[in-house]
């Protein structure tokens, strides 16, 4: 609401991720809070991106936090662009929604588009397999580890 009613010139989104040594990662160690996975996040977006209305400012998902990091335009023309990558995203099969987010934590894909790149799939699946054996199945922990390392 308050950003309908500013109508600020720019929008960037940040994911929210707690790192070590930080009063939000002391919250996340006693238990307080808790890091959301790739696709809750994701559905976060596309609720605030839907709720922006009447608004004419630029809106960028640029940081190496963000999943979508292809969010990017200006209302009101590109809302529907948006909401349309987010549906693209949440379309996705599980399996094909983890892989994008290992390949995009990992370097390997920029875009959903890169999913479709051949070798990159080859080097996300190869990853895929390492970090099942490192995090006893629990690829979103190691995802969020990933995730606490960038700035």
């Amino acid at each position: 609401n308050v950003l309908n009613r500013i109508n600020p010139d720019f929008i960037r989104m940040r994911s929210m991720i707690a790192r070590p040594g930080t009063p939000m990662h002391d919250r996340l160690e006693r238990g307080e809070w808790q890091h959301l996975r790739d696709e809750e996040v994701v559905r976060e977006q596309q609720l605030f991106i839907q709720n922006l209305d009447g608004i004419e400012s630029h809106f960028i998902s640029d940081h190496m936090n963000n999943l979508l990091m292809e969010l990017n335009g200006k209302f009101p023309e590109a809302k529907e662009d948006l909401l349309a990558t987010i549906d693209r995203y949440l379309g996705l099969p599980p399996e094909e929604k983890l892989h994008f987010s290992v390949g995009r934590r990992l370097g390997y894909y920029e875009r959903l588009d890169d999913l479709e790149v051949e070798e990159a799939r080859a080097n996300v699946d190869d990853s895929i397999q390492r970090l099942n054996r490192n995090f006893d199945g629990d690829i979103e922990e190691a995802l969020i580890k990933c995730r606490q390392q960038m700035t």
